[in-house]
């Protein structure tokens, strides 16, 4: 087990009104901003362990299957959003976004690949929001906007941004996050209005050192309290002041390793594969590229000795959890990453087809409730399906 100070802590920040654009070269990000007061949450002073048995913090609640029918093909989950009882599935392989009813009966897609009216050149993303699907293209540089009931067409809102997440604000208002950008001016992420106009830009980055698209590290997720924001190879987590229109640091992980906290401004050293292998150095830690919030947890990966691992902290409780694909127990290494975390503690697992037809991951030796129901759902519905969706509860 790796010892290491893991202290997750609150930031409040006092109003002065001025601009999130922490990313400057005069400034460490790893150092807290003036007018920032600190408030540590209590959590282990050591990493723990990965959980063996799955029962010590998930109960299984049920398990969907997408029927896709033979003229479409789900090849992957990249994202999912609860519409209601409904599945909204994005397939950034196939490039496909499609609705299923609440027991994965197929319903519809959105738009297509094409240039046409209602076609795209790609999608990056997409939101719902006021009963509207809108897709996120990069080729297009534009939202594509589809009524979610019907699936028609609706509009094409011009963006001019290469954006790589999306996310409602409210009042007709969006976020976009940008990964990597080639435009004039160079920030992480960009508040739209409904017409696609450019409101105000958030974390200016420099593009001579950010030159790449880092997939492993760095994300901005929307969940039950809101937007949630964290740069590549960093350790800080911004939340969206809906009222205050700027992002404010909220959690910190203290989790970079000493190398990475050393080469801030290196980013071209960050980003080498050297930096990220479990060979050089004994690998590195940071934060990973998602995390899920609810009044009561938070949900996130993080990458700990080059190995990428997911923790629960129980914020009443201030107390952690670990469960990562590394556990002796396979059915771990069932689930994908978790797409959606609820108000009512429901967490929502992808799970591959082709993996549930193997015995691989069902093992006797780890027996469990949650394996005994998870066999008899599958024995019942049968495993010819490309996804499934594992719903789960925390305890």
């Amino acid at each position: 087990m790796r010892l290491i100070k893991w202290v997750l802590l609150v930031f409040f920040i006092s109003c002065t009104g001025e601009k999130s654009e922490y990313q400057t070269e005069e400034k460490s990000e790893t150092e807290p901003e003036e007018g920032i007061v600190l408030r540590p949450i209590n959590i282990y002073e050591k990493l723990p362990d990965p959980i063996v048995q799955i029962d010590s913090l998930f109960e299984f609640v049920d398990l969907v299957p997408f029927e896709v029918p033979e003229s479409a093909f789900l090849s992957s989950i990249t994202k999912l959003k609860l519409v209601g009882s409904e599945f909204l599935v994005f397939d950034k392989k196939q490039l496909k976004l499609m609705l299923f009813d609440k027991s994965g009966k197929f319903i519809r897609t959105y738009g297509s690949k094409g240039e046409g009216p209602g076609e795209y050149l790609d999608i990056s993303d997409f939101e719902v929001f006021d009963g509207k699907v809108y897709l996120m293209s990069r080729g297009n540089q534009a939202l594509l906007v589809y009524d979610v009931d019907s699936g028609e067409f609706l509009e094409k809102i011009p963006i001019g941004i290469f954006g790589d997440k999306l996310a409602s604000v409210g009042n007709g208002e969006f976020v976009i996050y940008v990964n990597h950008n080639t435009a004039n001016d160079h920030f992480n992420i960009y508040r739209i209005d409904s017409m696609g106009n450019i409101l105000d830009s958030y974390f200016r980055f420099d593009p001579k050192k950010e030159t790449m698209i880092i997939t492993i590290s760095g994300f901005m997720t929307k969940s039950e309290l809101g937007v949630n924001f964290s740069k590549p190879f960093h350790d800080t987590v911004y939340t969206y002041d809906v009222e205050g229109k700027d992002f404010k640091a909220k959690y910190h992980t203290d989790l970079l390793s000493e190398f990475m906290v050393e080469n801030q401004r290196d980013f071209m050293a960050l980003a080498s594969p050297e930096t990220l292998v479990k060979s050089v150095r004994g690998g590195e830690s940071m934060n990973g590229n998602y995390l899920l919030e609810n009044k009561d947890y938070l949900v996130f990966n993080f990458l700990d000795y080059s190995t990428f691992k997911s923790g629960v902290f129980d914020k009443e409780n201030s107390e952690f959890s670990v469960f990562a694909y590394i556990s002796e127990n396979p059915i771990f290494r069932l689930f994908d990453d978790p797409q959606v975390l609820t108000d009512d503690n429901l967490l929502y697992f992808p799970v591959y087809g082709e993996k549930v037809m193997s015995d691989d991951f069902i093992n006797q030796n780890f027996e469990s409730e949650f394996q005994s129901k998870l066999v008899e759902k599958l024995e019942a519905k049968g495993k010819d399906y490309p996804y499934f969706i594992c719903v789960s509860r925390i305890r």
